[in-house]
C-alpha cells in the first residue's frame, strides 16, 4: 500500500478541510449590499458589447434580426387593424342607412360601394349622374335639407350649404346630415330639424335623442376616412323626442 506522505513530502495539495470550503463557496450565493434607501444594490449583467467594427457578435446577429423583423411587423399590424376599424364603422353606417332607405336610396347607396369598388359596374349601363335624392324641407320660409345616406350627406353639407348655415347631426351615432339654410336660428327650426335629424338615424327608437348642431363652417372632414365622416366644434346639444304628428304636417319641396 502507498504510504502517506509526511510532512517533509514534496505533496503542495491544499488539506482535505480547505478543499471542501473551497466547493462550498463556489455555489454561495453573491453578497448583497442594501442601498441608503432600503433597496437592495444587486450586481447587474454587463450589456452586450459591439464588435471592434461596429456590428453585433455573430452569436447574437439572430435574435437581433429577429427582433427587428417583429418591431416592422407590428407597425405594419397596426395599420391594418385600423384599416379594417375604419372598414366597420363604414359598413355599419351602411347597415343603419339601409334600414330607412327609399329604392333611391338604396340604388345610390349601390353606386357609392361601385364608385369605392366593392361592386362591379355595369357597362351596358351609361347613366349621368344625377343630383342626389336628399329631402328638402319648407318651415316658413326657411328650406331644411336631409341627407338619408352618405351621397346626401356629403352633397347637402359640403356641396350645398353655406358656412353661415347650421348643421345638425345625432350625438356619437350614425344618421343623416340635417341643414337649416338660414344664419339665424329660431326655436321652431331648432327643434323641427333636430327632430329630422333623430328620426333618420339610428337612435330613432330612442326618447330624449341627443342632437348636436353648429354653424357648417366649423365641420372639417377627418383625413384618411370616407368623406361621410366629420368633426365639428362649438357644437350646442339638444335633447329631442320625435313628434311623428308634426314631422307629418312638414311641407316637403318636390
Amino acid at each position: 500500500p502507498p504510504s502517506r506522505p509526511t510532512s517533509g513530502s514534496a505533496d503542495n495539495s491544499p488539506p482535505l478541510r480547505d478543499r471542501n470550503n473551497r466547493r462550498k463557496n463556489c455555489f454561495r450565493a453573491p453578497r448583497i449590499s442594501m442601498c441608503h434607501d432600503g433597496f437592495p444594490n444587486m450586481p447587474l449583467r454587463p450589456p452586450a458589447r459591439l464588435s471592434h467594427n461596429g456590428s453585433w457578435p455573430k452569436h447574437r446577429l439572430p435574435l437581433y434580426k429577429k427582433y427587428q423583423k417583429i418591431k416592422t411587423a407590428i407597425y405594419y399590424i397596426e395599420e391594418q387593424l385600423k384599416a379594417a376599424r375604419n372598414e366597420i364603422e363604414y359598413f355599419q353606417v351602411l347597415l343603419d342607412q339601409l334600414k330607412c332607405a327609399s329604392i333611391k336610396d338604396a340604388l345610390e347607396i349601390q353606386q357609392e360601394l361601385i364608385d369605392h369598388r366593392y361592386m362591379l359596374e355595369d357597362k351596358e349601363k351609361n347613366k349621368k349622374k344625377a343630383r342626389p335624392n336628399y329631402l328638402t324641407y319648407i318651415v316658413g320660409e326657411t328650406l331644411l335639407y336631409v341627407g338619408k345616406n352618405n351621397l346626401q350627406n356629403e352633397y347637402v353639407t359640403h356641396k350645398l350649404a353655406k358656412g353661415s348655415d347650421y348643421w345638425f347631426h345625432v350625438q356619437k351615432a350614425s344618421g343623416s346630415h340635417v341643414i337649416v339654410a338660414t344664419n339665424e336660428l329660431t326655436e321652431e327650426l331648432c327643434r323641427t330639424a333636430a327632430m329630422l335629424a333623430a328620426k333618420f338615424s339610428s337612435l330613432s327608437d330612442s326618447s330624449s335623442i341627443p342632437v348636436d348642431y353648429t354653424q357648417v363652417k366649423h365641420i372639417k372632414k377627418i383625413p384618411g376616412k370616407r368623406n361621410c365622416f366629420v368633426t365639428y366644434t362649438r357644437q350646442k346639444t339638444i335633447y329631442i323626442d320625435i313628434n311623428e304628428a308634426k314631422l307629418n304636417q312638414l311641407r316637403v319641396k318636390k
